[in-house]
């Protein structure tokens, strides 16, 4: 059985904001115009400006986020395995942000297949990385450590920003003898960012309680009920309800520049209230 409100295993669930932060804000400083200005070799592509690409891009993401993140949700409600599942998804993320350094200049849709992937896996990870906190923390202080982990998550993402707005300062828009290309430190910067992530989400996953700690065992049939049938529930229940619908459709996806999600379709990011979230796992209404 976890053991609740853990200094140690609260320090590596929280590391793992610091880990991923780092991604997020280069995606949101470096990533749109290493695009634009350098994987783009000419003005327009299918008819459409890079910045008129990349915006579809992001719209398209976060279509199919919305639509995915309900179902790893409830995945992460009913089985038990929000371990190894955070564990791939941020290894999916991470290594694909290596792999886009590496896309030739012109090479338009691989880079933009590149850049979905390591998005989906940023925002997956996260739904179960939000997950762990019910299984690590108590009712009085589950907001105290969901801030901890904003915190280390804004310090380690602007301390990274830092490091690499530093880099791109001290390059050159022309190759030279003395100095980086702009498009050398943008891909350094980029590279980093992955490196970053998964090398300090190993802090988190050698803290964080192991897989198969007795969640009740469901047939194939009740697993796929619960994956596919909650997240349309809850969408079906919020129809009538405008307020209700907007915030689960802010709850159900991500936003490049802030890379945060609501855990509670009605309440506050994070909060652990009487709702039903798809990412609040099992332990999801307290009292007041």
């Amino acid at each position: 059985m976890t053991v609740k409100n853990d200094k140690r295993t609260i320090f590596g669930w929280a590391m793992y904001d610091w880990a991923n932060s780092a991604y997020i804000t280069i995606f949101g400083a470096v990533v749109g115009a290493f695009f634009t200005g350098t994987i783009m070799e000419v003005d327009t592509y299918w008819g459409l400006s890079g910045e008129s690409l990349f915006a579809i891009l992001i719209g398209v993401g976060s279509i199919i986020l919305l639509l995915a993140m309900p179902i790893l949700g409830a995945v992460a409600d009913y089985s038990d395995s929000k371990r190894r599942m955070l564990r791939n998804f941020a290894i999916l993320g991470a290594l694909s942000t290596l792999v886009i350094p590496f896309v030739p200049n012109g090479q338009v849709p691989l880079f933009l297949i590149i850049v979905v992937i390591s998005q989906f896996g940023f925002v997956a990870a996260n739904v179960f990385y939000d997950g762990f906190l019910p299984d690590i923390t108590t009712d009085d202080t589950i907001d105290k450590v969901s801030s901890k982990g904003f915190a280390l998550g804004y310090l380690g993402g602007g301390i990274y920003l830092a490091i690499a707005l530093v880099l791109l300062m001290f390059s050159s828009e022309e190759p030279t003898t003395d100095f980086l290309t702009e498009s050398l430190a943008a891909r350094i910067a980029i590279f980093g960012s992955g490196l970053w992530w998964i090398g300090f989400s190993t802090i988190t996953l050698a803290r964080l309680p192991p897989d198969g700690r007795g969640v009740e065992k469901r047939s194939m049939g009740d697993y796929a009920a619960s994956d596919f049938g909650e997240p349309w529930r809850q969408r079906s229940d919020c129809v009538t309800s405008p307020t209700s619908f907007s915030s689960l459709l802010h709850s159900s996806s991500t936003t490049p520049a802030s890379g945060r999600s609501s855990r509670c379709p009605v309440r506050t990011p994070r909060t652990h209230s009487t709702c039903r979230s798809p990412t609040s796992g099992s332990h999801s209404s307290s009292s007041n």
